[in-house]
C-alpha cells in the first residue's frame, strides 16, 4: 500500500513539473520587406501575451477552448529535442528569423516559407492570433 501511494505521489509530482515546462514562446523578427514582427508567449493555462514594436504595452488575453485545442494539437506535432535546431535558409539574409521555444525544445526558423510543415502550421496559427487579437 505504501509503495502504491508513493508511486502515485511521484507520478503526480512529475506531471506537475512537466506542465510548468510546456510554456510556448515565439518571436518573429523584422525582415527587409513587410512582415509581422511580434513576440508571443502562451502559458500552460492558455493565457497569452503579445508584444509588438509599435504598441506601448503588451496585449494580454486567454485562448478560447477551440484555440486551446488547436494549439495543443499543433504543439504535439512539433519535434521534442533538448538542443537548438536551425531550420530554413540560413544563407539568405533578408528572410525573417523566427525563434520558437516550447518546453525544453528551441528552434530558429529562417524564412516562414522554408519551415518544415509542423513549424509552418504553428507559425501561421500564431500569426493569425496576432492579427485577430483584441485592440
Amino acid at each position: 500500500m505504501k509503495a502504491i501511494t508513493g508511486l502515485i505521489l511521484v507520478l503526480i509530482l512529475s506531471c506537475q513539473g512537466n506542465l510548468k515546462d510546456q510554456s510556448f514562446a515565439l518571436e518573429a523578427k523584422p525582415c527587409l520587406g513587410r512582415c509581422l514582427v511580434y513576440a508571443l508567449k502562451i502559458d500552460v493555462n492558455g493565457a497569452y501575451s503579445i508584444e509588438q514594436p509599435h504598441t506601448t504595452s503588451p496585449v494580454q488575453g486567454r485562448l478560447s477552448k477551440t484555440q486551446k485545442r488547436e494549439f495543443k494539437q499543433l504543439l504535439k506535432a512539433l519535434p521534442k529535442t533538448d538542443t537548438l535546431t536551425y531550420l530554413g535558409r540560413a544563407n539568405v539574409y533578408d528572410l525573417p528569423e523566427i525563434s520558437l521555444q516550447y518546453g525544453a525544445s528551441k528552434a530558429i526558423v529562417k524564412g516562414r516559407q522554408f519551415a518544415p510543415p509542423p513549424y509552418k502550421r504553428i507559425i501561421a496559427w500564431s500569426d493569425q492570433l496576432v492579427k485577430e487579437r483584441p485592440k
